[in-house]
């Protein structure tokens, strides 16, 4: 009986310390550009790579082809024909022409997202109202069936300029396992309505945060009290032969 217990310790105790998502940061300053042939442009179905993480840039547009100007890697020192945020002096990524950035594995393994830096990015000699954007993040499962949608509201400017900000995504969206996350972003005017037929739908995100997704440390302990039971069915049918 004491080494059943024992047995059951150290099995919860393992269950706990396996528990732990590691985390992984694409900061777009280390990327690979081999598959973005014109970087730091970036077209049509151009792939992004750092780590064991990737973004895809995709046109929406009808009619769209490879190559056509969807995003750039940008700093605040070179944001283009865009306004750029302020307050980052390392290197981004700008989706441009309302561009829908998909972010993943390059291994097609499932993760977490749990948070990401983001600002909008206006267009020169156009108004910018107080919310510039909804970002919209639609995740979607091995299957390719979305499960998981969060949006995320981004400020106009502040204090006269855009900023980037850091934005925590909810417990729920971000305790889910996806194999795919997608950023989309909407264009606000004045009135409060947000659409991406405007042209504006513009917006840079980076230290974009993943996880790996691991068991909840209860779906370990019962495995562990599986291994157990049986471990011990069999010694006692042993002892009886």
């Amino acid at each position: 009986m004491r080494k059943f217990l024992r047995l059951l310790a150290a099995a919860l105790a393992f269950s706990g310390a396996i528990g732990t998502a590691s985390a992984q940061v694409m900061t777009f300053d280390n990327l690979d550009t081999s598959l973005a042939p014109f970087a730091p442009f970036i077209g049509h179905f151009d792939t992004l790579s750092e780590g064991d993480y990737a973004v895809t840039m995709v046109s929406t547009k009808a009619g769209a082809q490879t190559g056509d100007l969807v995003g750039a890697v940008m700093d605040s020192s070179s944001c283009f024909s865009v306004q750029c945020p302020v307050n980052n002096p390392t290197s981004f990524l700008g989706s441009l022409n309302d561009g829908l950035a998909a972010f993943y594995r390059t291994d097609s393994g499932l993760f977490n997202l749990t948070q990401f830096d983001a600002s909008f990015l206006g267009a020169e000699g156009v108004p910018i109202p107080g919310v510039s954007m909804v970002l919209r993040l639609m995740g979607y499962d091995a299957f390719g069936v979305q499960t998981g949608q969060e949006d995320v509201l981004l400020p106009g400017l502040v204090g006269g300029a855009l900023s980037f900000s850091t934005y925590a995504l909810s417990s729920t969206f971000a305790s889910l396992a996806f194999s795919e996350v997608d950023f989309v972003g909407y264009a606000c005017n004045a009135a409060g309505s947000c659409s991406r037929a405007v042209n504006l739908a513009q917006f840079a995100v980076d230290n974009v945060t993943f996880a790996t997704p691991v068991p909840e440390p209860s779906t370990w302990a019962l495995l562990c009290l599986g291994l157990i039971g049986i471990a011990v069915i069999r010694r006692r049918a042993t002892a009886k032969a």
